[in-house]
C-alpha cells in the first residue's frame, strides 16, 4: 500500500483524480479572483484604471458565459492554455476619470468568491476524509 498507492489516488486518469484536479484548478482560479477584485477595490480613485477579472476555461469551453463582444473595449476573450485567465475589462465607465471599478460590485463578487472556496476547501477535506475511512477499512 505505499506510495503508489496514494499517488494513484491523486492520478488525473482516476474518477478521483479528476475530481482532484478540478477542485484544485478552481481553488488557484479563486485565490486569483481574490486578489484580482482586491487590487481593482485598492485601484478605486486611480484615474484610468480598468478593472480585471479571473475567467475560467471551463466556463469558456461549456459555453457556461454568454459573452458577446460588441464593442472593441469589451473583454476579449482569447484561447487559452491554463485552467482561467486574468483579463481586463476596457469596457466604458460612467465615471468622468475613465475608471471602471464598482466597488459595490466588486465586493459582491468577492464574497461571492469566499464562498465558493471555501466550498471547495469543505469538498477537498470532505474527500480526504472519505479517502482515510477507505484506507483504514472504515474504522
Amino acid at each position: 500500500m505505499g506510495m503508489s498507492f496514494v499517488t494513484s489516488i491523486f492520478n488525473s486518469s482516476t474518477e478521483s483524480g479528476k475530481l482532484y484536479s478540478q477542485i484544485k484548478n478552481t481553488m488557484n482560479a479563486t485565490a486569483t479572483r481574490g486578489k484580482t477584485i482586491s487590487n481593482n477595490v485598492s485601484n478605486f480613485n486611480t484615474k484610468g484604471y480598468k478593472r480585471f477579472d479571473v475567467v475560467l476555461k471551463e466556463n469558456l469551453n461549456n459555453g457556461d458565459l454568454d459573452l458577446k463582444r460588441t464593442n472593441k473595449k469589451h473583454l476579449s476573450i482569447v484561447d487559452f492554455d491554463e485552467p482561467y485567465k486574468v483579463v481586463q475589462d476596457n469596457s466604458s465607465s460612467m465615471r468622468n476619470d475613465g475608471n471602471n471599478v464598482d466597488v459595490d460590485i466588486e465586493m459582491t463578487n468577492l464574497a461571492s468568491n469566499t464562498i465558493l472556496f471555501n466550498s471547495l476547501v469543505t469538498e477537498i477535506n470532505n474527500e480526504f476524509a472519505m479517502k482515510s475511512n477507505v484506507i483504514r477499512g472504515g474504522k
